[in-house]
């Protein structure tokens, strides 16, 4: 299925069906007027002949059944409107037009991750942003712990079957986002999972059966005063007994529908994800394995949401002398947290299942929009590998993105980017970056083939210096090139440094991007530097067949610069600086 296409057709049925909706929604709305225009008219009849008031009560009926079917239109017609302003944000991705309309997921990144800022994993425009889409925030959650955390080569296999069986399912994933936007919430997700393991509350069996005899109790008086004409005196008694009982409990009943009802939105978001996966079958292990461990949750939360409902109906004042009258919120408190002891400790796990499912859907998602994008290939390998061919980056509008290829094998273990200004040396880095934090969550990638062994990427490509804490530029990249020994000291680690020690004097540089690349590769780790110091490049000479020299180039066409992005091999032989300065206006 091409994706535009599909976008386009059901948007488009979306909109017809909007269109149908409102015109039921006008007819409903002239039958309301008859109605109550018919229920005048018939009044003031029976006013003159003394006719059957049965007929009033008919139209009264009919108005209602009318206010119910006029409800269930509108809720369709908005359910349509969210469809088709979900399709219209997915043709807006397609043409590139997504920067600032999502969630960039800084809130998720712990301070000094060895890539997530570099490689754009989050902030504005990034990874996180085009794959979010504002659900709920367990699926917001797993996405950004899949970014920072690449998975064992095993779990990435899962993931690509997964992801290949769910890629055709588009009006799933519209039912799943438009679910979600009805019922998303700001709360932390942690109201929901904390509530259920809290320390219990209200166990007293007495006071339980106490509460039950009273409501009981305050049934048969009202039966007995309204019905029989007995005294009213032993309701009177009955209700000021309990509620000496209700105050007695009233901080621990307070408590349980305070913390329930923080979470409650998060609940039905839980809810309406797994009800949206509720009853398919799965031919992957991995959504085998999702679906079966939430086998009964539906049920379950179900019936605490309906708990939930009933206790929100005591705020109605029609109602509110009942609820008195029965005791309703205690007996509510009660049962809530029945629920609680029997399912808590299974409501952790079905939010994580709920999160994995929504993150898996926005990775299919991807796959789908971009269907020229291929899985990688996850080797084992006892020396860090990376081989890929005609590579891309994933961010960027397809048809504006120049392939380059890079390879990192025995016994090639390190690439020296030299080249010019706005050349595409970073890009590069951020290219390789994103592309190897994709494969490791189990997601397509963008490039022709992709190999490589299981990987932590470790960059320098954001690095800043900071007024607060006093520290220069050059200082914060040292800190971050200890960052990345020490994540290469750890674990298999790809190394993106970017214009390396650039904040010192070009001895100082020479020597010490010497022994940081050399104390790298000692560690089992390959990567990329990229630097405007030509002097750098012959550190290559001293590195044998691990290194080697690439660079990036320009071209000036009169007073025009213009750069083809592609990689080259080599050192490059010069520079675009002073043209630039003179671009824009400077006597140089």
């Amino acid at each position: 299925m091409d994706a535009r296409e599909t976008y386009d057709r059901l948007k488009k049925e979306r909109q017809a069906a909007v269109a149908v909706t409102e015109a039921r929604s006008d007819r409903i709305s002239t039958l309301r007027v008859v109605t109550v225009l018919g229920a005048v008219a018939t009044t003031w009849w029976l006013h003159r002949t003394g006719g059957n008031d049965a007929w009033v009560l008919a139209f009264v009926l009919a108005f209602g059944v009318l206010l119910w079917v006029h409800e269930r239109v509108h809720r369709r017609r908005k359910l349509l409107l969210g469809a088709v302003a979900y399709y219209t944000r997915a043709e807006r991705r397609l043409d590139g037009d997504w920067i600032g309309t999502g969630d960039t997921g800084l809130a998720f990144v712990p301070v000094d991750h060895p890539y997530a800022l570099d490689v754009d994993a989050f902030g504005r425009g990034s990874l996180f942003e085009l794959l979010s889409e504002r659900r709920t925030q367990s699926g917001d959650r797993v996405l950004a712990d899949w970014l920072l955390h690449p998975a064992a080569p095993p779990e990435v296999r899962a993931r690509q079957a997964a992801i290949t069986e769910l890629v055709p399912e588009v009006e799933l994933r519209e039912r799943l986002c438009l679910r979600a936007d009805e019922s998303r919430s700001d709360l932390e997700l942690d109201d929901l999972q904390t509530w259920s393991l809290r320390a219990p509350v209200l166990q007293g069996r007495r006071v339980r059966v106490l509460v039950r005899l009273i409501c009981v109790a305050s049934i048969a008086a009202a039966v007995a005063w309204l019905g029989f004409g007995l005294s009213v005196i032993p309701l009177v008694v009955i209700t000021a007994l309990g509620g000496l009982v209700t105050r007695t409990i009233h901080k621990d009943v307070h408590d349980v529908t305070l913390r329930i009802g923080k979470a409650r939105i998060e609940l039905r978001a839980l809810v309406h994800v797994l009800r949206t996966f509720a009853g398919r079958r799965a031919e992957s292990p991995w959504l085998a394995a999702r679906y079966a461990s939430y086998a009964g949750a539906e049920l379950a939360l179900g019936r605490l949401i309906r708990l939930v409902d009933w206790l929100e109906s005591r705020r109605n004042q029609m109602f509110m002398p009942i609820a008195w009258l029965l005791l309703w919120t205690p007996q509510l408190a009660f049962a809530i947290e029945d629920w609680r002891k029997r399912h808590g400790h299974e409501v952790r796990q079905w939010v994580r299942v709920a999160g994995e499912l929504e993150a898996m859907s926005v990775l299919a998602r991807q796959a789908f929009e971009h269907p020229g994008d291929g899985f990688p290939e996850i080797v084992e390998s006892a020396t860090p590998r990376l081989v890929a061919e005609d590579v891309r980056h994933p961010l960027m509008r397809e048809d504006r993105c120049v392939a380059n290829t890079v390879t990192l094998d025995e016994p090639l273990r390190m690439l020296l980017v030299s080249g010019s200004n706005m050349s595409g040396k970073s890009t590069l880095l951020r290219t390789l970056g994103l592309n190897v934090v994709l494969a490791l969550m189990g997601a397509p990638v963008r490039a022709r083939r992709f190999v490589l062994s299981p990987l932590q990427v470790a960059a320098t490509l954001r690095v800043q210096d900071s007024l607060q804490e006093g520290a220069s530029r050059f200082f914060a990249e040292i800190a971050r090139i200890k960052v990345v020994s020490d994540c290469a000291g750890a674990r298999p680690t790809l190394f993106l440094l970017d214009e390396i020690l650039s904040g010192t004097n070009s001895h100082d540089r020479r020597i010490g991007t010497e022994a940081v690349v050399r104390s790298l590769l000692a560690r089992n780790a390959i990567g990329l530097v990229t630097t405007h110091d030509l002097a750098l490049t012959e550190i290559v000479a001293t590195l044998g067949e691990r290194a080697t020299n690439v660079h990036f180039e320009d071209q000036m066409t009169g007073a025009t610069l213009a750069f083809d992005y592609t990689m080259r091999p080599g050192v490059v032989q010069k520079s675009n600086a002073i043209a630039l300065m003179r671009a824009v206006g400077l006597e140089v």
